[in-house]
């Protein structure tokens, strides 16, 4: 009788003990999970910020980002970028410029108008299905180029 229930502790204890282990590297998997999509997150993010940056950069010359942008005109390719982050994270951004708009509410003589943009940044990990896609709109106020 000893014999039987030590011997149905011990099936007792084996399975709580299989139970642990599966829920730790379950919960293992899910921690890495998170890593992954965090990374990918942060990639999507740091083209968004690369492309700010450009635009920022001396904004009157025909290199700018987003004077090229508009050189491509709306509805066309517009701009990309790849960057590679390392660790086997890739981001790519393009921008496209998406037309010219008066803004009345910031000129007085109804001739500023702003220069709309999209930019789009995907972001992938090798060897993980860890993704992630960012939007981002932009605009230039300035003199209107086109506009009346």
């Amino acid at each position: 009788m000893a014999l039987a229930i030590g011997m149905l502790f011990l099936l007792i204890l084996t399975i709580i003990g299989l139970t642990a282990v599966r829920s730790t590297t379950q919960q293992a998997r899910m921690a890495g999970n998170y890593q992954f999509q965090n990374a990918a997150f942060q990639a999507a993010e740091s083209a968004l910020r690369g492309f700010q940056r450009e635009a920022r950069t001396n904004p009157a010359a025909s290199t700018n980002a987003l004077n090229i942008a508009i050189n491509a005109g709306t509805g066309g390719t517009g701009l990309s970028r790849t960057y590679n982050l390392g660790g086997g994270v890739t981001s790519s951004a393009t921008m496209v410029y998406r037309g010219e708009g008066i803004m009345d509410e910031f000129s007085l003589d109804g001739k500023s108008a702003a220069q709309r943009f999209r930019i789009v940044a995907n972001s992938t990990i090798t060897n993980t299905n860890a993704q992630a896609q960012h939007e981002l709109g932009l605009e230039r106020i300035g003199p209107s180029a086109g506009l009346n």
